[in-house]
């Protein structure tokens, strides 16, 4: 939960790139995953010991499923320094009928399980089709999946159990990979659902492959997607990784498209490609780079490539998961853009034409929206982002052992022009303070090795005979009653409860570093009437307190509601429940971003009833709704000029 609210709030950051929004977004869907697991397992095992779990049966695009379930483990890969690849063969059909959910959650578990116990090397998943055995004259299909992985491997012993409940490959007391255990129950229940079957192959220290087989129900409906390509067919491609089996998908893929790859796994193989190209005059249109590298990483070498003076070839990036800091590192490169591994042909074609592109001049902006209820206008010129330190230029220490929670809190801290040193547990805290001073500690009060409390006290002990302190800001996931009080007895001086809201955060250290620092956002919190009809403090801290984010937001939702509630009038009308819901949904999602509570309960009435296909209830709610947001709007567009004004 505090990687998806976090980055969400970095993600209405101003001045974002689109790899940097990208990346964001992409840790968002991964901490979800990561948070909705538990969740689901318990569910899912309950709703199948009752005997209430159900299966859909709707057309959908199998390799858009299977390569969007991995990119929500794309940030865990990427952490863990792994290779995650993926190859479908070519003659797996695209469009199929089941249960993509139920897939999705197959696949998750399954990969997710592996990335878990592998700690290097690679995790890799293939898919192709087989012959149902038995039916040789009038074969009938399946399709076959293999998860495979470098991992711990599972003994002989455990392999007997390892689908029963609430059993992991690593059951010792002291257990390093955690988890609930129910993951490869559920998937072998699903699996079974669906008409399959699960099986394992495994060797101790070497690895494990988990096989599972499902019924091939063709979708004919699907046709096959038509894609145009911005190169000419025949286009020279120049790939660069050392892990064999992304070459070999990638080379696929490539000449699947009627590309012409030259596949190369050292960077020095890659020059000497190019210089072989230069001297042919068969210069190359692409240059596809793997980030991560042996011996030169991909954006050495593509500082390398750019100093030769070698400005014809387009180049992309490939990468596990992409940062800020990679993005920052892409345009100074003039790399054209990001590409998550692993990458399906979809992606792989809509990157090579935005890369195409990217020398192309940029659109003109857009004109600022003006409200129907002809509001001042909410433009997006005002100052930004107002939110400023009183005391800037500080040496701030992160302790915290999750990496998303340390990315949080550096991006905003270094946004704020403070200098920043990750520690990720309390020895590592002791041993920084040993080599650099400090201004500021933020403490996370559970680490592994020395947790935050026990951190702090050492601190102080040593403290007391150099008669220095150190402000040190508690951070904790835990918000019951005497938490702050214990952090304060502990020697701390400030507490917040996890999530932590970047205004929040860059408040508290103001106070402890410039106590006399007047807080300049007051006047603005405190400017609405007191019986306004959202929460303004929520709202400004959600958006970091950035002005120039919230007129954004505004706009968009001034220009788009209207067309919105149209269409979910329409909905009504034709008594269509799926788009109803459907448009409810997304209603309720944009309300919800403003904070206003009553609107929000409007909107869940409304969605409910289209659930049910209630359309007398859909019609109140849609009326009651529709008064609620004429009332809201201008209320929001009122507040973001008086924002501007009062800045």
């Amino acid at each position: 939960m505090n990687g998806i609210l976090g980055m969400a709030e970095l993600a209405l950051d101003a001045d974002l790139t689109l790899d940097e929004m990208r990346h964001f977004m992409a840790v968002v869907k991964s901490s979800a995953d990561a948070l909705l697991t538990i969740i689901n397992d318990i569910l899912d095992f309950a709703k199948n010991d009752s005997c209430t779990l159900t299966l859909y049966s709707v057309g959908y695009s199998l390799r858009y499923t299977i390569f969007d379930s991995l990119k929500s483990l794309a940030v865990k890969t990427d952490a863990k320094g792994l290779d995650l690849t993926c190859d479908v063969d070519e003659n797996v059909p695209d469009g199929i009928v089941g249960d993509a959910g139920r897939l999705r959650q197959i696949i998750v578990n399954l990969v997710g399980n592996s990335l878990k116990f592998t700690d290097k090397g690679e995790v890799s998943l293939r898919v192709f089709t087989e012959p149902v055995p038995g039916t040789h004259t009038n074969p009938e299909y399946r399709l076959h999946f293999v998860v495979s992985d470098t991992g711990i491997g599972i003994s002989e012993e455990k392999q007997r159990t390892i689908f029963e409940p609430f059993t992991q490959a690593d059951g010792s007391s002291t257990r390093k990979y955690g988890g609930t255990g129910l993951g490869l129950t559920i998937s072998r229940q699903l699996i079974e659902l669906m008409g399959g079957k699960i099986w394992l192959e495994s060797v101790r220290g070497i690895g494990s492959s988990f096989h599972f087989v499902i019924p091939l129900e063709i979708d004919p409906g699907a046709f096959p997607s038509e894609h145009t390509l911005f190169f000419q067919p025949g286009a020279r491609v120049l790939v660069l990784d050392d892990h064999s089996a992304s070459l070999k998908i990638m080379g696929g893929m490539l000449r699947s498209l009627q590309l012409s790859p030259t596949l190369t796994s050292t960077a020095s193989e890659a020059f000497v490609a190019l210089r072989a190209a230069k001297d042919q005059n068969q210069p190359f249109s692409l240059c596809l780079i793997d980030e991560r590298m042996p011996d030169l990483d991909g954006f050495d070498f593509c500082r390398v490539l750019r100093q030769t003076g070698d400005q014809t070839a387009v180049v992309m990036m490939l990468s596990s998961a992409a940062s800020r800091q990679d993005a920052l590192r892409s345009r100074e490169l003039s790399i054209a853009t990001h590409v998550t591994k692993p990458i399906s042909q979809r992606e792989l074609i809509a990157a090579v034409n935005a890369a195409a592109r990217a020398t192309e001049p940029p659109a003109a902006p857009q004109a600022a929206v003006t409200s129907a209820a002809a509001q001042p206008a909410v433009t997006p010129s005002a100052p930004a982002p107002v939110s400023k330190p009183a005391a800037s230029g500080l040496h701030i220490l992160v302790a915290e052992d999750n990496e998303v929670n340390q990315e949080l809190m550096e991006y905003v801290l270094k946004r704020d022009g403070h200098k920043v040193t990750v520690a990720s547990d309390g020895q590592q805290v002791l041993a920084s303070l040993k080599n650099s001073t400090f201004d500021v500690i933020l403490m996370d009060a559970q680490m592994p090795r020395l947790d935050g409390l026990e951190t702090t006290a050492v601190i102080r002990r040593q403290e007391s005979s150099t008669g220095q302190h150190i402000p040190i800001i508690a951070i904790t996931a835990h918000a019951l009653q005497g938490d702050r009080e214990k952090c304060l007895a502990a020697g701390m001086d400030e507490y917040l409860a996890k999530p932590v809201k970047s205004g929040k955060l860059l408040q508290v250290v103001r106070s402890l570093t410039s106590p006399h620092a007047e807080d300049d956002k007051d006047a603005l919190l405190s400017g609405g009437a007191p019986d306004s009809f959202f929460n303004r403090e929520e709202l400004l801290d959600h958006v970091g307190h950035d002005l120039a984010i919230l007129q954004r937001m505004v706009s968009v939702f001034v220009e788009s509601t209207p067309r919105r509630m149209d269409a979910i009038g329409r909905a009504i009308s034709m008594k269509d429940g799926a788009t109803l819901e459907n448009l409810s949904h997304k209603l309720r999602g944009s309300v919800t971003t403003f904070y206003s509570d009553t609107a929000v309960q409007a909107a869940l009435d409304l969605e409910a009833a289209a659930r049910r296909a209630d359309f007398v209830s859909a019609q109140t709610s849609y009326l009651s709704l529709d008064r609620l947001i004429r009332r809201l709007t201008p209320e929001l567009v009122q507040f973001a000029n008086d924002g501007v004004l009062k800045y």
